[in-house]
């Protein structure tokens, strides 16, 4: 079961600011050029999903993983990038390290 950051008790308001999720680096990375983002998430292990315009299941941490979604831009609205994670996920860790979690896959994705 996939939850964003904004499911999380206290999510809405740790997720903002200096904590808000670099999305925009993997967007910037690949705008809409999502066979060159789905080889980028196979070389990191990812799975397909069914979901988005691509999406892809990543392995973390373990047994952990997380979902990337990715809708491409077009001329009313530009590429996003959105990560989401599986719900056991906010029963085993804290909201910083989940932000950790989810910016270095920002800055892998983004490589």
């Amino acid at each position: 079961n996939w939850i964003s950051e904004n499911d999380l008790v206290g999510g809405v308001t740790f997720f903002r600011g200096p904590h808000k999720i670099p999305t925009e680096l993997i967007t910037a990375t690949y705008g809409n050029d999502i066979e060159k983002l789905g080889r980028k998430c196979s070389s990191l292990g990812g799975t397909p999903l069914d979901m988005a315009d691509c999406a892809f299941a990543l392995p973390v941490l373990g047994s952990i993983r997380l979902a990337l979604l990715y809708w491409v831009g077009d001329e009313d609205f530009p590429a996003e990038a959105k990560l989401l994670f599986e719900q056991t996920v906010a029963d085993s860790f804290r909201l910083d390290v989940i932000f950790a979690l989810l910016y270095d896959a920002c800055v892998r994705l983004a490589k």
